[in-house]
């Protein structure tokens, strides 16, 4: 069994610590970088002339190597003031500026054709102490981004890509609420861990059974979806320690043997 570490893991909630982070440290990417996912992002973001939105973009080339890659029109934000200052210095000839996620206040409505966010949500809910039972003031806080990032999408086929670390039956029901008017999805990636891509598309309907796709199988989450309910340079091929010792499962937990088909059902509320 590992356990979260809070005293090491809180700090990742708090502005302060990235502007001293920031100062020092030249380049981290959280998943790998972007060969790790550019077949994802090739997958569902197929126009290259899309207008795309980095949100907390942190010290990572992605956006730079997007740009090589032939996606023009991105613009990085993150919270950081310090960082969005350095990313400008190393590649000025690409759109920085500094926003909140949770309220992206200077951008209009339907302004973009995909959104990215890359381990940001993941970095919002290090204190969380149990992802079985999130807190209201975590759900209030996703809540916030997600209601942001489908407002700025474009309300038919606009994207939002989501890549974590978090398994989907705890991330999922983040994502499935029928007023940000997408459907969910994912996929996995990686390399020596496997991680997820959770594709949100705006204007089509949110199924109540959101079928998990992975290298073992699939398996069915049933989401209840209503509102209502209880409303220097460094690459982490590996990834950073913190992420590595969250336990995502309790250890009181009986697991049953999935069915021959790898199909399993598990109602959940967030």
């Amino acid at each position: 069994m590992i356990y979260i570490d809070e005293r090491d893991n809180c700090k990742y909630a708090l502005v302060e610590y990235w502007y001293e982070r920031y100062k020092s440290e030249k380049e981290y990417d959280w998943l790998g970088d972007y060969n790790n996912f550019k077949h994802l992002i090739h997958k569902h973001i197929d126009n290259k002339q899309a207008k795309i939105l980095m949100v907390g973009c942190g010290n990572s080339k992605l956006s730079q190597s997007m740009f090589l890659d032939g996606y023009q029109s991105i613009v990085s934000t993150d919270i950081s003031e310090v960082c969005i200052k350095n990313q400008k210095e190393a590649f000025p000839h690409l759109a920085w500026e500094v926003a909140d996620i949770t309220d992206l206040k200077q951008f209009q409505d339907g302004q973009f054709d995909a959104v990215i966010e890359k381990a940001t949500l993941d970095s919002l809910l290090v204190e969380e102490k149990s992802p079985w039972t999130p807190s209201e003031e975590a759900k209030s806080l996703i809540d916030s981004a997600m209601s942001e990032i489908s407002r700025v999408l474009k309300s038919k086929q606009g994207i939002f890509l989501s890549l974590s670390f978090a398994q989907p039956h705890f991330r999922e029901p983040y994502f499935a609420k029928e007023k940000y008017d997408w459907s969910v999805r994912n996929e996995t990636f990686g390399g020596c861990f496997s991680y997820y891509c959770y594709v949100m598309t705006r204007g089509e309907p949110l199924d109540d059974q959101v079928y998990v796709t992975t290298s073992v199988g699939v398996s069915k989450v049933t989401i209840n979806n209503s509102d209502s309910v209880n409303s220097s340079s460094s690459s982490s091929s590996c990834d950073e320690e913190f992420m590595s010792k969250i336990d995502f499962s309790l250890e009181e937990e009986e697991q049953e043997e999935p069915p021959s088909e790898n199909l399993s059902k598990l109602d959940l509320n967030v």
